[in-house]
């Protein structure tokens, strides 16, 4: 029997690090270290480190045990959100009863480590923090044996995002358990979700939303632990806007990429856990979890910290510690997996709360949101009151937020060639739509995502790209024609590129609920749609700062520019050339005032060599097939738009083909009896497999 977590025995002496603090008097390398033995004769050092990521002040725990330099195995605690690693004290006592050193830490912006409370800018900030914990723990603590990772709840996700992120850099670990990972909602979010997660985490992405399951019996069944979890002074039931964003996108990449596990791994998990249901968790290690020794462990009538909710550490796991390498898991219990045995049910009921905003003028807005487990915001949503204008909210204006999707009627109606069409709204805008087209007959295995142009102004909608659309049907592709918040129309820089991003991304829930595969999208862009659909595909080279950003990015397979203004920078010298300075009112001034927004939209660089240098392309190489087209007669849109651009993206080493139609002009790529668009389907149906 070890001792169970207690509050009051772990360090309440040192005090927690403000928000926004880094600790400026440690060097890059420096660690120090302080021995404190504890009433129950644990003999336990402190660390302090400084992140290479962003110099956030890192407090470790060493808990070296009786004769750590003679162990086999060393491990390593990952604790979960709005905890610290103390909690974890009495199992490392264990550990050290078998004569294993533990160390752990406690995670940027929890317990005493620096950074805001719970604020992650972005996923490297965890991944490099735990590389440099690691090499700490090889380096200065010299345990060169093999290191064996324990992580729970989101802990888990730092292990996991550095093996999908760090392929080419393995983590120095022989082991790992996954104890409850936090990896999977209960209901898988819409794209309605990340519209909202990505509102407030760019909006405000420092405002704090409630964690729903902290400080509740969620978590343990031992009421005495969950006593001493509320008294713990150094827990935290709130999550800024950005990680909770930053968290749901990492759970869908996880969600849907395939895990090669390059060492042992267990995975266990309490079957009454109603904060991770079991369910979720079982399934996704069947479906994306590979490796020669990979195990799933269901523990009955326990819920989610396992560590405090079993009688005995040996009820848990133990470790074969062996000479023989690599490591191999086993268990004490001879239970075997109840998981396909039993009939799961999900327990626990949503939660409601009210989430009050205030704005700097002083007014508030009350925001009802139901939460579905404790790092999901809100469920799938609709906002029933917008017809509200702004400037009339008032104290007492209530946003009700609905488990439903948006549904509508696609503008102009059905085409002749379609079979169905079904509009999809993904903001409150009655034009932060996009229409789905399906075919009549069955779909091949190819996605075409239509992004209209006419010069970003709100005076042309997704209905010019009609005719074009319907004629993609007939080789039964799936058409998805996409409209967005333009000048005139709250639209322009940011919002444009933030409703282009969410109503692309909104693609992978249509084709789950459609059954066509959305990892097979070609964007076709005309004009400023052109600009559009490049921004859409180069998004993967977005920086965490910029509009539209996303860690899991719907990604094409090919893009088509017709007649596009792909470089922003020229359009903006050539502005009477350039659809009558519709660059500048786009953007909302020049690029010698906002150079910053003509990186940010501009596939090619400048054609002035000093602006060149200075403002290389972000986003070059796109890294897929290009078709840049336009016409010899264009004047709208200079054809040195589309010469300068394939000449930028050839050098940069991408497979771009330039197509100059002779004696056609700027709108007949969206005419479909014209040649230019002959050669773009012709383009489009080469990928058909």
């Amino acid at each position: 029997m070890f001792a169970k977590y207690n509050s009051l025995t772990y360090n309440t002496t040192e005090q927690a690090m403000p928000a926004y603090t880094v600790v400026q008097n440690l060097q890059r390398d420096e660690a120090t270290t302080t021995t404190a033995v504890e009433t129950n004769n644990q003999s336990e050092k402190t660390f302090e480190l400084l992140s290479p990521y962003d110099q956030i002040r890192l407090v470790g725990r060493y808990w070296p045990g009786p004769a750590a330099s003679e162990s086999k195995v060393v491990m390593l605690f990952l604790h979960g959100s709005g905890e610290h690693c103390q909690r974890y004290r009495h199992v490392a006592k264990f550990f050290n009863n078998y004569q294993i050193p533990c160390v752990s830490y406690d995670s940027r912006g929890h317990g005493l480590s620096g950074g805001e409370r719970g604020f992650i800018f972005h996923i490297n900030a965890l991944i490099e923090d735990l590389e440099y914990i690691i090499k700490h723990i090889r380096d200065k603590l010299l345990l060169k044996m093999p290191l064996v990772i324990y992580a729970h709840g989101t802990g888990c996700v730092n292990c996991l995002s550095h093996i999908l992120r760090r392929k080419d850099q393995p983590l120095d670990c022989q082991g790992m358990i996954l104890s409850t990972p936090s990896v999977c909602l209960k209901k898988r979010p819409t794209g309605i979700v990340f519209v909202i997660a990505r509102a407030f985490a760019n909006l405000s992405p420092h405002f704090r939303l409630p964690i729903a399951g902290n400080y509740t019996n969620k978590y343990t069944n031992d009421e005495e632990v969950v006593e001493a979890y509320r008294k713990d002074p150094l827990v935290h039931d709130r999550w800024p806007a950005r990680t909770i964003s930053l968290y749901l996108e990492v759970g869908l990449l996880l969600e849907t990429t395939v895990i090669k596990f390059p060492m042992p791994l267990l995975v266990q998990h309490g079957i009454d856990d109603t904060v991770t249901p079991i369910e979720t968790i079982k399934k996704w290690f069947d479906e994306r979890i590979e490796g020669e020794d990979a195990d799933f462990k269901a523990w009955p009538n326990h819920i989610h910290e396992l560590h405090n909710d079993l009688e005995t550490m040996d009820d848990i796991f133990i470790l074969d510690l062996s000479s023989k390498y690599p490591l191999n898991y086993t268990t004490l219990m001879s239970q075997q997996h109840l998981f396909d045995k039993l009939k799961i049910s999900n327990k626990s009921a949503d939660e409601q709360f009210t989430l009050p905003i205030q704005f700097t003028n002083g007014q508030t807005l009350d925001v009802k949101m139901n939460f579905c487990s404790f790092h999901q915001i809100v469920s799938p949503i609709t906002i029933d009151t917008v017809s509200i204008p702004k400037q009339n909210w008032t104290e007492n204006t209530i946003f009700n937020y609905t488990n439903s999707i948006t549904y509508g009627s696609c503008q102009g109606g059905l085409y002749p060639n379609d079979n169905k069409c079904v509009a999809y709204q993904y903001g409150p805008d009655p034009i932060q739509v996009i229409d789905c087209h399906l075919p009549k007959g069955p779909y091949v295995s190819l996605v075409v995502l239509l992004v209209h142009g006419g010069y970003w102004s709100a005076k042309h909608n997704r209905s010019i790209e009609n005719d074009v659309a319907n004629d993609l049907l007939r080789f039964n592709i799936v058409v998805c024609n996409l409209d967005y918040r333009s000048v005139g129309n709250n639209g322009g820089y940011p919002n444009t590129f933030y409703d282009v991003s969410n109503g692309t991304d909104l693609l992978r829930t249509i084709a789950q609920e459609h059954g066509f595969n959305s990892d097979r999208v070609i964007i076709v862009g005309h004009s400023a749609g052109g600009q559009l659909g490049g921004y859409l595909t180069g998004r993967f080279r977005l920086l965490p700062d910029q509009p539209g950003y996303s860690i899991n990015p719907l990604r094409p397979i090919a893009f088509v520019s017709q007649a596009g203004v792909n470089n922003m920078w020229d359009g903006c010298d050539q502005a009477s050339e350039t659809g009558s300075g519709a660059v500048i009112s786009f953007l909302g001034g020049t690029y010698e005032i906002y150079p910053k927004r003509y990186v940010l939209s501009s596939m090619a660089a400048s054609s002035k060599f000093s602006i060149k240098v200075k403002y290389p392309s972000q986003f070059l190489p796109l890294e897929v097939p290009i078709q840049a087209i336009t016409g010899s007669v264009d004047i709208t849109v200079p054809i040195s738009q589309t010469i300068n651009f394939v000449e930028q993206a050839k050098i940069a080493g991408d497979n771009c083909t330039q197509v100059i139609v002779d004696g056609e002009d700027h709108f007949v790529h969206l005419n479909a009896s014209s040649k230019s668009w002959h050669s773009t389907l012709t383009f489009i149906l080469s990928f058909i497999p």
